[in-house]
């Protein structure tokens, strides 16, 4: 298993080489209730758009999907009320990595941004994936991400960024 590729020459993660091995996904979830101006302005029915609730919920969904996929995963972040600094999850994601192997590991780490500046919204718009500096195995990752995200966003004309 060890010299096993987990991408295909596809592009695709291959579930069988995944769910066999001892592959993790580690999801980080950004940002706490108690981080300050992770918000949207007002809705007119005065609600908000949070994000550490939408974060959240993405983590938990795409854990759930890990779970029947019978893929192991970590949530980096349990924590809602506390903001865990960068510093602590990089600290966190680094004991996973020595404990799974650093090359058993994909973080993802799921960040919305709400677009707001006080009461006035902004203009962003669009989607990206960032990775580390250099050509890694982040970037096979990326590019998965990013074809996905391309079929499933094309119809929203968003702008998609891939960051390597």
């Amino acid at each position: 298993m060890k010299n096993k590729k987990l991408v295909s020459n596809g592009g695709t993660l291959d579930p069988a080489v995944v769910t066999a091995s001892k592959f993790w996904v580690l999801l980080d979830n950004g940002h706490a209730r108690s981080t300050k101006g992770k918000c949207s302005p007002k809705f007119p029915d005065g609600s908000r758009f949070y994000e550490y609730e939408f974060n959240r919920d993405i983590v938990a969904r795409i854990a759930e999907q890990l779970k029947k996929s019978n893929i192991n995963y970590k949530i980096v972040v349990p924590e809602v009320d506390d903001d865990i600094a960068l510093t602590t999850r990089a600290n966190r994601v680094n004991r996973y990595c020595s404990k799974f192997g650093k090359n058993n590991c994909l973080l993802i780490s799921i960040h919305a941004n709400a677009s707001g500046m006080g009461d006035k919204w902004m203009t962003a718009r669009g989607w990206s994936v960032w990775t580390t500096k250099g050509k890694t195995k982040s970037d096979e990752y990326a590019d998965i991400f990013y074809k996905e995200a391309e079929k499933l966003l094309a119809e929203e004309k968003c702008d998609i960024i891939v960051k390597h």
